[in-house]
């Protein structure tokens, strides 16, 4: 049994080997969530921005109808972005865990059959689909995170230049 630094080590080694697993299979798709992420998270910044800014208006008892319409465009960009990323990742998703299953059972048939049989084939395949699930969540979480960073980037940004 693994103490818990040696848990903490293995934890901290697997995240950096995660990510160049996802960076390796993802190809074309990682540019597409990509460019995605980053137009939903300013989108999103950009929202706030618009939203504050008719705020200010409206509290002067005016109305800009500028604001209505640049919010409604963004709000436009924001959704169609946002949507895409999650329609990529989930796809990206998808697509590697089936090749880690597939990877796992080709793996399986040329194991020592022993292991397989001692532990149980079903056992064996459900601590490691496990695995697969939990890594394809994670995925999606990463994806998330970056797009959410991104918005909290362009937001300081976008009101350090107001001040």
């Amino acid at each position: 049994m693994a103490t818990a630094s040696e848990m903490n080590e293995i934890e901290r080694a697997g995240a950096p080997q995660v990510l160049r697993y996802l960076n390796r299979v993802s190809g074309r798709a990682k540019c597409r969530i990509v460019a995605s992420s980053t137009i939903s998270g300013l989108s999103r910044g950009l929202l706030l921005a618009t939203f504050n800014a008719a705020a200010v208006i409206a509290s002067e008892g005016n109305v800009d109808m500028a604001l209505v319409v640049a919010f409604a465009v963004v709000l436009t960009v924001h959704l169609v972005s946002k949507y895409d990323s999650n329609y990529q990742g989930i796809r990206l998703v998808k697509r590697t865990v089936q090749q880690l299953r597939l990877q796992l059972c080709e793996k399986l048939l040329f194991s020592q059959l022993r292991f397989v049989e001692r532990k149980g084939a079903s056992t064996v395949y459900a601590h490691i689909s496990s695995d697969i699930t939990l890594l394809g969540q994670a995925a999606m979480v990463f994806v998330q995170n970056i797009e959410a960073s991104i918005m909290l980037f362009s937001r300081l940004f976008i009101f350090a230049g107001s001040r």
